[in-house]
């Protein structure tokens, strides 16, 4: 029987030899497909000796070192993918130039291996160059040019750039719409972006309705066993976590977990991301021993795939600690929440939502361990930060926009006081902080944008409508640079003080004429000493 599978294994390795580069690259490319990647990528090493033999590196070598380059890619070597992008991109920059869809095609794959690797600024460039081009070639009404628009979306939404990202993800999803039609799983691909988008906004019902269309689209086009439909589950589970219905979002998780490691196995960063969202619900229904099994797991992945300065690593770190926390072990806990604090402020800033949630953490456990001083630092600096986004967010919301986020970030306000009331008989003088935040909370959510809204575009007077709908536009642009890191802004030279200024002077006009405006956002924070 050896001497049997001896042979046809040999018999195999001769006829794949036999075989010409055309045939074995169209092989490798099927095999990737199928999941095959270790047969895969015997046939592709193969096919690429050949193709450099006859040709050297031409247009031809080109063409097979990228499809090499996807397998990598599929692999999660995103090191090798990338040395080989660049390589097909140069080539092809040189033989065909860079107005050819191969070239597009080259910087489109170039840039998602960079976003994978977390080197955002490296995939901007790429995304806009290929976008670019796919529109000077396809024009605006093509799939490819789609495609790019989603791509460069999540690329700013992964960063908090959400000013940049919707007008993409929308156009992106209205494109194929009118191109492929509300079945294609492409389609479905767009609808999952503006889901996440929602998502990270706080818009759970809206994130719900467009991550079930996803998944049901996906689910008739392509069956179960597919990966674009394990995303979406993921995702789907992802708003089923926030808004409370574990026994869902365990079940998707669960199925996002078991497909990812039937494609991939273990050693990529797919499979870790299903571990780490799957630990941080068992951490949430107190199934401990669940979530630190998985958490040690996702660490040692991601160091060893993505290295210890990634964005995603130190969401691992972050998951470690907490269940350290629920075991008491708070010195490792402090030790990787510091760890991950350092890899945020360089990869995203402090601006940036996940490292003001390091802070929320750090509060969280100081407070545990009785380091009130340092539990009183941590809990005001996340509070002030939340706080300087609402001021800027709300006066642009809608009454159901604004209830939605608020609603997403109100444990970070609840967990605020009932710190603080805790504190109070250590230190009275913090009863002066709790007032002052308990004044802003409520004008916050007393205030009436809709009403203000309504009464001054109904008033029929054309010069407080003007500035209205100019005050409103100029709001929203301040709104979406505002969130931007300030590493971006330096970058675009942005006077946001001056554009504050700006505002406030049309808000001073405005409230001179409607009382109503003057009430809703021509407001002061108050501190308790100016209320009698």
């Amino acid at each position: 029987m050896r001497i049997f599978l001896t042979a046809a294994l040999l018999f195999g390795t001769i006829l794949v030899h036999a075989q010409t580069w055309q045939q074995l690259d169209s092989l490798g490319q099927a095999l990737t497909k199928q999941q095959k990647l270790k047969e895969a990528d015997s046939v592709l090493q193969i096919a690429l000796k050949k193709v450099e033999a006859q040709h050297g590196k031409d247009t031809s070598y080109a063409k097979v070192a990228f499809n090499v380059a996807v397998l990598y890619s599929n692999i999660g070597n995103s090191r090798k993918a990338e040395s080989l992008f660049i390589e097909s991109k140069d080539i092809r920059a040189n033989t065909l130039g860079t107005k050819h869809p191969d070239y597009a095609r080259c910087c489109n794959s170039l840039a998602l291996t960079y976003y994978f690797q977390g080197l955002y600024q490296k995939a901007e460039p790429l995304h806009l160059e290929a976008k670019g081009i796919r529109e000077e070639i396809f024009g605006k009404k093509h799939p490819d040019y789609a495609a790019s628009c989603n791509n460069l979306a999540i690329l700013y939404h992964v960063q908090g750039f959400y000013h940049k990202a919707e007008p993409l993800y929308i156009e992106a999803k209205e494109i194929k719409k009118e191109v492929l039609g509300t079945k294609h799983p492409d389609y479905a691909t767009a609808c999952n972006g503006l889901g996440n988008l929602y998502h990270g906004l706080g818009f759970y019902d809206k994130a719900e309705k467009f991550f079930i269309e996803a998944k049901n689209i996906q689910e008739a086009a392509t069956g179960k066993k597919n990966l674009s439909y394990a995303a979406f589950c993921n995702n789907l589970a992802g708003t089923y976590r926030a808004l409370g219905i574990s026994e869902k979002a365990e079940l998707f998780y669960t199925e996002f977990k078991n497909i990812v490691e039937e494609f991939f196995g273990k050693k990529h960063p797919e499979y870790s991301k299903a571990c780490i969202n799957l630990a941080h619900l068992y951490q949430q229904l107190r199934s401990y021993d669940k979530a630190g099994a998985l958490f040690t797991e996702v660490k040692k992945i991601r160091e060893e795939i993505l290295g210890n300065n990634h964005p995603d690593y130190a969401l691992a770190c972050n998951g470690l600690a907490f269940f350290y926390i629920s075991q008491k072990l708070y010195g490792r806990a402090d030790s990787l929440f510091h760890e991950a604090q350092k890899i945020q402020e360089q990869a995203v800033g402090k601006e940036h939502y996940d490292y003001c949630y390091i802070n929320y953490a750090l509060a969280g456990l100081y407070q545990t361990q009785g380091f009130y001083e340092k539990a009183a630092f941590y809990y005001s600096e996340t509070v002030k930060r939340k706080n300087e986004s609402i001021s800027v967010m709300f006066p642009s919301f809608s009454e159901q926009e604004k209830q939605a986020h608020w609603y997403s970030v109100s444990y970070y306000f609840n967990d605020f006081y009932s710190f603080f009331y805790q504190y109070i008989p250590f230190k009275p003088a913090v009863t002066a902080n709790l007032y002052d935040q308990t004044l802003f909370t409520k004008g916050i959510i007393f205030s009436s944008t809709q009403k203000m809204k309504n009464t001054i575009l109904n008033s029929g007077d054309t010069v407080l409508v003007n500035q209205y709908n100019n005050w409103k536009k100029q709001r929203e642009t301040y709104t979406k640079l505002y969130q931007l890191p300030l590493e971006e802004q330096k970058k675009q030279n942005l006077d946001l003080e001056g554009m504050k200024n700006q505002i406030n002077d049309l808000e001073k006009d405005l409230s001179k004429k409607s009382a109503l405006f003057s009430q809703n956002v021509q407001t002061k924070s108050y501190k308790w000493q100016e209320v009698k």
